[in-house]
């Protein structure tokens, strides 16, 4: 487009004008001849006419003595109101008009008729409202359009101009006050990954449908796009308005994107049942903390504080799966509202005691092998207070690990469950964090494998001494818990393991089914684990047992159940030197 100023000087612009065309040449030697109002530069296979302060369009084709050869015609700046049927017959060879700045508001049928080879038209502006066309004999040939600064034309785009076609770009097209001047481009292959996602996705066939759904075909949470009228029509002729990338705003405006979870009722159903499980292992783990940290010759005892310990995490993964369970009941969009607080929260609880259980698992397996294989040298034991501190280390360290996430490293935010673990690698900090978290507690329960098979061949070996025999029976229900909570964490980590190394293998299964598997029904494992530890072992030790029975029997007063604490303290330590005489033979 060639525009010159209205106040400059004849002179000057009669100068500019041939420097511009010139230029446009990119040849020094192409013939420049004047003719009226037109400036003409001639080249071998080109030929460009600038016309200026034209009074009309018949005015320039008098001062045109071959309109056949003109292939670029500009008219800037001219006192042109209309633009009649045939005013341009005989440009044959015009491949770019360029009719700018005018005072163009009305366009009559066939007013481009002849132009059988325009590629290029530059109407920008002027004041186009009335545009009549032939489609049958116009613009058949026209590849790029301009329209800018035309605003009634701009805001109301003739439905015609979409189904010219050859034609691939339109400018200055206005969708509203945040998408002004807007390009509109056909078959146009998004390259910007903000655009082109899993999350956003705004290619032209999706947003001719005016609603779709964007996510991979196997997770649950989608993203609805819901397009507006005027965009929707614009891609229902296969443009892209590419205002849409270059302004959030205008994103916004025409796109609306909610968040969706196609699973979420199956899911809560299901969930439901942690209303029994997960109620239940927050009543027997309390239980168990409760009685061992008031009954003193139990807190005493290295294995059972334990116990304990492991307890006081269990009590606290099924208090996340009902408070979880609990916050599903609202609706997915209102969920959303509150998921990146509440997972912040629920998913640090989560990471902390599932860490707290793993450790507590290997150290009570190490107490016990300890009591038992070196049980002639009582200096190697777990005194009570090591196994204290290294309770209080066993939580630090969780706690220091669950702040991971809120620093980047992970997220909790990844899935409605708020737990940081993913298979995929997608978001590459996530998986690495979760995979190192899934070898750490793999090797830690590998760990104790052998110690139990030590353990069980040593009491093999020494069955005939009572006191060694008595410790590998607890060592017994030690190992039937340890081994419970290894199954329970293994077969989620089996199922992610053949998810991340076979997905083939899932290719047919359903959203449904896969969010079932890798997020539900791990999810209620964990609560069946946490509910059974306590009535792997607390419940079966006969110390806890006599203990829980005199609490739940106390109608006396304070000191009469301390009293009960002292004298089974007493007792306690009977039995202690009793198995040291036993284990001596």
């Amino acid at each position: 487009m060639t525009f010159i100023s209205d106040h400059l000087p004849a002179s000057m612009t009669s100068l500019l004008l041939r420097l511009a065309l010139v230029a446009s040449s990119g040849i020094l030697s192409a013939s420049i001849t004047c003719s009226g109002t037109c400036v003409f530069s001639a080249q071998e296979t080109n030929v460009v006419a600038l016309c200026y302060r034209s009074a009309s369009l018949d005015e320039i084709k008098k001062d045109i003595s071959s309109t056949e050869n003109i292939t670029e015609l500009t008219v800037a700046s001219s006192n042109i109101s209309t633009i009649t049927g045939g005013v341009f017959a005989g440009f044959t060879a015009l491949r770019n008009l360029s009719l700018t700045f005018n005072n163009i508001h009305t366009i009559r049928a066939r007013g481009f008729a002849g132009l059988n080879k325009l590629e290029c038209l530059n109407m920008s502006d002027n004041r186009i409202s009335t545009w009549e066309i032939d489609r049958d004999t116009e613009l058949r040939s026209l590849v790029v359009l301009d329209i800018s600064g035309n605003k009634a034309l701009s805001n109301t785009l003739p439905p015609f101009i979409l189904t010219l076609p050859s034609l691939r770009t339109v400018h200055g097209v206005t969708l509203n006050d945040n998408c002004q001047s807007c390009t509109l481009v056909k078959n146009y292959v998004i390259k910007n990954p903000e655009y082109s996602n899993e999350i956003t996705n705004i290619e032209t066939e999706n947003l001719k449908q005016r609603s779709y759904l964007v996510g991979k075909r196997s997770h649950c949470r989608k993203t609805r796009h819901d397009v507006h009228n005027n965009t929707a029509f614009i891609a229902s002729f296969g443009y892209l308005p590419l205002c849409l990338m270059n302004s959030k705003a205008c994103f916004a405006s025409q796109v609306t994107q909610t968040e969706e979870h196609l699973c979420w009722d199956t899911d809560n159903k299901i969930l439901n049942i942690e209303y029994v499980i997960a109620v239940t292992g927050v009543v027997l783990n309390f239980t168990v903390v409760f009685i061992t940290l008031w009954m003193k010759q139990l807190r005493g005892n290295a294995t059972l504080l334990l116990v304990a310990n492991m307890a006081a995490s269990d009590f606290l993964i099924s208090s996340y799966a009902i408070i979880l369970t609990t916050l599903r009941k609202m609706a997915y969009s209102e969920f959303i509202g509150i998921f990146t607080g509440a997972c912040s929260v629920l998913g640090y609880v989560w990471l902390t005691s599932q860490f707290v259980s793993v450790i507590s698992s290997v150290l009570v397996t190490i107490e016990r092998f300890l009591v038992i294989v070196f049980c002639q040298k009582p200096q190697f034991r777990m005194s009570v207070v090591t196994v204290r501190r290294l309770i209080v280390a066993a939580w630090g360290m969780g706690t220091t690990v669950a702040l991971f996430p809120l620093v980047g490293i992970g997220t909790y935010a990844g899935n409605t469950f708020c737990v940081p673990i993913d298979p995929s690698r997608e978001n590459p900090y996530t998986f690495y964090f979760s995979t190192s978290l899934t070898l750490f507690a793999i090797i830690l329960y590998l760990i104790t494998i052998p110690l139990y098979i030590k353990i069980f061949l040593f009491v093999r070996s020494n069955q005939l001494q009572r006191g060694v025999r008595k410790e590998g029976a607890l060592a017994k229900k030690i190992a039937i818990l340890v081994l419970s909570n290894m199954v329970f964490f293994f077969l989620p980590v089996f199922f992610a393991a053949l998810l991340l190394l076979a997905p083939k293998m899932f290719k047919d299964f359903s959203m449904i089914s896969m969010s079932l598997l890798t997020a539900t029904v791990p999810t209620i494992l964990t609560s069946i684990n946490a509910m059974c530890n306590p009535l792997l072992y607390a419940f079966r030790h006969g110390h806890f047992i006599r203990a829980l029975k005199i609490c739940l029997g106390c109608t006396h007063s304070l000191d009469t159940f301390r009293e009960h604490s002292s004298s089974f303290g007493s007792t306690s330590q009977k039995m202690e030197a009793r198995r040291q005489t036993n284990c001596s033979g």
